[in-house]
């Protein structure tokens, strides 16, 4: 899976300070650096980085069936989705999926595109 952050504000000097000091804060390096999450595991931690937990609240609206996939041995791993098993995974056909959603930045009111990027395989 990957996550693509693009400014929205006309702010972009603030704005890229700070994400610069989220960067090296490790808040979005979580995001850019991670290697694999049991995509169960992900949505029900309290734990998951604010920015993580955005990207997979987004997942789960779009998984519906979420409930049974963490049933199944779902792994979300970089770049790929794969949950052979899943009943509802099964629905979607193998491929690339990407969307656009927006989020404002709580620290100095910038507003972030962000694109979310994964493939389905089996």
């Amino acid at each position: 899976m990957e996550l693509f952050f693009k400014r929205k504000t006309e702010n972009l000097k603030l704005a890229t300070k700070t994400f610069h000091k989220l960067y090296q804060e490790n808040s979005y390096k979580q995001v850019f650096q991670t290697e694999s999450f049991n995509v169960c595991q992900a949505l029900n931690s309290g734990v998951v980085a604010p920015h993580i937990k955005l990207a997979f609240d987004w997942l789960k609206s779009v998984l519906i069936g979420y409930e049974r996939l963490c049933t199944s041995s779902g792994q979300i791993n970089f770049l790929n989705i794969s949950a052979p098993d899943s009943p509802f995974l099964a629905l979607f056909p193998m491929g690339f999926y990407s969307s656009i959603f927006s989020y404002a930045d709580d620290l100095d009111d910038n507003l972030w595109n962000v694109t979310l990027n994964f493939i389905i395989n089996r």
